[in-house]
């Protein structure tokens, strides 16, 4: 399977996390599919940047949830650093 329909699957599974509640969850969803594309060599810079945009600020809100401001803080820079027109890195 092609390391965008799992990046994409993965990202739905965390959304899915994120509505019933489990941020925790959400953020092992999120984190998966950021890491499926580096194992298979693909760079967040490659790929589509509404999807790294979108994973990091997820990461971010799911972090801030569980009172994280520093990894919410990273995870923000990241979604920015991948589209910085992107609002909800900000």
């Amino acid at each position: 399977m092609p390391s965008s329909e799992v990046t994409l699957r993965l990202k739905a599974a965390g959304a899915q996390c994120f509505a019933a509640g489990d941020n925790l969850g959400a953020l092992e969803h999120y984190r998966n599919a950021v890491n499926s594309n580096k194992a298979n060599g693909v760079q967040s810079s490659q790929y589509d940047a509404r999807t790294a945009d979108v994973l990091h600020s997820n990461m971010s809100l799911c972090f801030a949830k569980e009172d994280m401001t520093a990894m919410a803080e990273k995870e923000a820079r990241r979604a920015i650093e991948a589209d910085g027109t992107w609002p909800r890195g900000y």
